[in-house]
């Protein structure tokens, strides 16, 4: 995807509510200081007000996109769905299941944010506008209210490990 990015500012009289609603989502980790892979499953349906033809953009920073499937389809290479640094998706069907797996590198990640490594220890820093950058997720427009809950489980250093994240406003 992209490398980490400036800072921007995003205007309340800029937001509109992304074209794609999120019903579930289930992350589950496989925890590795060098490699993390993230599998994601989230469900997706139109929002009655988009247009038919809505694609849907997803934001990642440094992270490797492995796979990409459609309703237990899987895409053709993810580098070829690749548009401005996001992940966009066309042709969608009105309801469906988009399932991810990405490669993330906590121990590279000198940013502290996300997930990282600091003397032998996995962290998480707590996102302010929702999901990690290292998750495939809506854009500036997708913001928590938009959000289910996030069952997540963990492989590894932890393995049988849950959480759950219940969105700002619920």
């Amino acid at each position: 995807m992209r490398p980490w990015p400036q800072s921007t500012v995003v205007r309340r009289e800029d937001y509109r509510a992304p074209d794609w609603q999120v019903d579930s989502v289930v992350l589950h980790f496989c925890l590795d200081a060098d490699n993390t892979v993230v599998t994601a499953a989230c469900q997706y349906r139109r929002r009655p007000e988009a247009p038919a033809d809505a694609p849907l953009r997803l934001d990642g920073e440094a992270l490797e996109t492995l796979a990409v499937a459609v309703n237990d389809i899987r895409l053709p290479s993810p580098e070829s769905l690749i548009e401005n640094g996001q992940l966009v998706l066309r042709d969608l069907p009105e309801h469906f299941v988009l399932h991810t797996q990405v490669r993330i590198h906590p121990a590279a990640n000198l940013e502290l944010s996300g997930l990282y490594a600091t003397q032998g220890t996995l962290l998480t820093q707590c996102e302010a506008q929702g999901l990690s950058p290292h998750d495939l997720v809506h854009g500036p427009a997708g913001r928590d209210e938009h959000l289910p809950r996030h069952p997540a489980g963990t492989t590894g250093g932890l393995s049988g490990a849950a959480v759950q994240r219940q969105p700002a406003g619920r």
